[in-house]
């Protein structure tokens, strides 16, 4: 379980580190999936309470919405993976979306230590 958790984590801050947008959108994608799917093994193994399960899916459901939100105000064009859009508002949807996330995988890092 610990492993699940680290190797979330781990992508979730190397994507912290790059600079490229898009890049950070898409760890920013692959963090929600592992922090879902760490969730549900929490679950799976009754380290997490259902009622603590639904608080996770709805944070990482709200932090799906604001990475879409990025995505669409960052409008990359096809051809070059750049954005053409708006990248102040679409950089700042994503640090939003990114703070939720770091918020819900250190619950989570407290629960599957116990």
């Amino acid at each position: 379980m610990k492993r699940i958790l680290a190797v979330a984590l781990i992508a979730f801050l190397t994507a912290c580190a790059s600079t490229d947008f898009n890049q950070n959108l898409a760890a920013g994608y692959s963090a929600n999936a592992g922090i879902r799917q760490s969730a549900t093994t929490l679950l799976n193994t009754k380290q997490m309470s259902s009622d603590d399960g639904q608080n996770v899916l709805e944070q990482t459901d709200s932090a799906r919405k604001g990475l879409d939100l990025a995505r669409s105000f960052c409008n990359v064009d096809p051809k070059t993976h750049l954005c053409r859009g708006d990248l102040t508002t679409a950089t700042n949807k994503l640090t939003a979306a990114r703070a939720v996330l770091q918020a819900v995988q250190a619950y989570l890092l407290t629960k599957g230590q116990k």
